[in-house]
């Protein structure tokens, strides 16, 4: 006799039909890496020669008027190289009229390690120097908004429906803006691909976690994000070995079209089906994975719908569940009640916080591979290795039976902190070898406390906000990835050490937050906030 709809799934088992949704599944993150972390490849930092054009009035400025006046013995000289006090984009120049500033006409940009990227051909430096860093974090402002709307599009329409447009609409733009001439329109469909690049790995995790049986579904979960990491290395040798970064991008997005026939032979999640009391089409799905896994369910059709009707969502509330007013209503609500009591409300703020900060070291040190190593492709591939280091944190997480959150999740923020700081004076900066070792353990720790954190949260929040407390640190944590590029170029622009120094005491700021928070080692999950004040 099976008493839910979980006890089908274990029935059906694991076989050729939940693989294949699997592999569908976890493919979405071969698709949208190019673009997550493209930018240390098709738009680095780079080095530039300023040229000017002495027939050219346009290009001067009263130097009074700029309240700018250098005594730098180069100001005077006809080129001027990449500095980091913003000479270089600028000269001073005595005419007719007096002392002038004279900005560059053109530049010459050093193509040593990349033939042709976003930096040079649109000229990136100077004034448009933010638009580099726009082009990184538009496509995370995407990620932030098209996270709590997934969650709608899903519910409202259907896993398979959500996945099947958000990838053909990411595979188009992601082709397309391969071969745009303007800048404006490659950077608003970046914000576009963003919001898509959130629902296709969101509900892809979904999908791949509902069709699941149980007693699979942690492995799965966590073995979908393996893909990421070795995407990341296959991102690095193809960076390695395409310099030109249209024909870089367009074939890095090429294997999106590999994905298209899985999206057509993908089903929907008969759990969504259920719940959403299509009975019949949920049946339908259910007898294709019993074929495919070779196994028959033994239940009449009668008795399936009967145990389907049980935890189907009430007609009358469905449309209310479902409406995008109610889900906007209900988070501003669900955050509401995350700050209304103290003892919650300082949960709340430590855990945020923890995971703003963990996010934007991430982000920091995946971009920085242009700044960080003179061979930014080694650095990408290297990278992706140090990813699979958090499922050896779940391993030892799972062996110390959750104890000592506070302690593991402050070491390995504290271990991140101490690599990122190397140039400070840790490490010399033309040591490549030690520099790369030192971001990578950084990394690896990094990675192992975003995970560790997740885990904290989990059972710190109580079971009546956890998933709301779960959803603000998601995006807490988009907010850090976009404000690392900013920190990358604005920041590291005046100052080449403040960028580590930022990202040291982000992860200092982690550590000591979370000492705040109590030990949940043989205290049993709180089900209310009342229980937890």
């Amino acid at each position: 006799m099976l008493d839910s709809f979980d006890d089908v799934l274990t029935h059906l088992g694991t076989g050729k039909w939940n693989i294949f949704h699997f592999i569908a599944c976890a493919y979405g993150n071969i698709l949208v890496t190019p673009h997550t972390l493209g930018r240390p490849f098709l738009a680095p930092k780079l080095d530039f020669t300023c040229l000017y054009d002495d027939n050219d009035n346009t290009t001067l400025i009263p130097a009074a008027s700029s309240g700018f006046w250098s005594t730098n013995d180069n100001a005077t000289n006809d080129f001027l190289t990449n500095s980091t006090n913003g000479e270089e984009c600028r000269r001073l120049v005595e005419t007719e009229n007096g002392m002038m500033w004279q900005r560059c006409s053109h530049w010459h940009f050093d193509n040593t390690t990349f033939t042709s990227t976003i930096t040079s051909e649109f000229e990136l430096v100077c004034g448009r120097e933010h638009l580099r860093t726009t082009y990184q974090s538009l496509y995370q402002l995407g990620c932030l908004i098209g996270s709590p709307l997934s969650g709608f599009l899903a519910d409202r329409y259907g896993r398979r429906s959500m996945i099947r447009v958000s990838s053909v609409l990411y595979i188009i733009m992601a082709l397309g803006t391969a071969w745009l001439t303007d800048l404006n329109a490659l950077i608003g469909i970046r914000f576009i691909m963003g919001i898509c690049h959130a629902v296709i790995l969101i509900i892809t995790y979904i999908l791949a976690v509902e069709v699941a049986e149980p007693r699979r579904r942690a492995a799965l979960g966590l073995s979908i994000y393996l893909v990421w990491a070795a995407s990341l290395i296959a991102w690095g040798g193809l960076g390695y070995l395409l310099r030109e970064w249209r024909l870089l991008q367009f074939v890095g997005s090429i294997p999106g079209l590999l994905f298209l026939p899985m999206l057509w032979l993908l089903d929907e999640s008969p759990r969504w089906l259920m719940v959403t009391g299509r009975h019949r089409e949920a049946l339908v799905v259910l007898r294709k994975a019993a074929r495919w896994n070779n196994v028959h369910i033994q239940l009449p059709e009668e008795e399936l719908i009967e145990l389907m009707t049980k935890e189907t969502v009430n007609k009358e509330n469905q449309e209310s569940i479902f409406s995008l007013k109610t889900r906007i209503t209900s988070y501003l609500n669900e955050v509401l009640v995350l700050v209304k009591t103290p003892y919650l409300r300082k949960i709340t703020f430590c855990t945020n916080i923890n995971f703003c900060m963990g996010s934007m070291v991430y982000f920091g040190l995946s971009l920085s591979g242009s700044t960080l190593s003179h061979n930014p492709f080694v650095y990408m591939a290297l990278s992706g290795l140090m990813e699979p280091f958090h499922d050896l944190t779940i391993i030892i997480y799972s062996l110390t039976d959750s104890s000592f959150h506070p302690p593991i999740n402050s070491l390995t923020h504290l271990f991140t902190d101490l690599p990122v700081l190397y140039v400070n004076g840790v490490c010399p900066s033309d040591v490549d070898w030690a520099v790369m070792t030192l971001a990578m353990l950084g990394k690896m720790t990094n990675t192992a406390a975003f995970l560790v954190a997740f885990f904290y949260a989990s059972e710190l929040f109580p079971t009546e906000v956890r998933s709301r407390g779960i959803g603000t640190c998601s995006t807490s944590s988009r907010i850090g990835s976009i404000i690392a590029p900013y920190i990358l170029d604005l920041v590291g622009t005046s100052h080449s050490w403040a960028p580590s120094l930022v990202f040291g005491v982000a992860s200092v700021l982690a550590a000591g937050v979370t000492q705040l928070l109590p030990e949940t080692s043989g205290a049993a999950m709180p089900e209310t906030v009342a229980d937890l004040e």
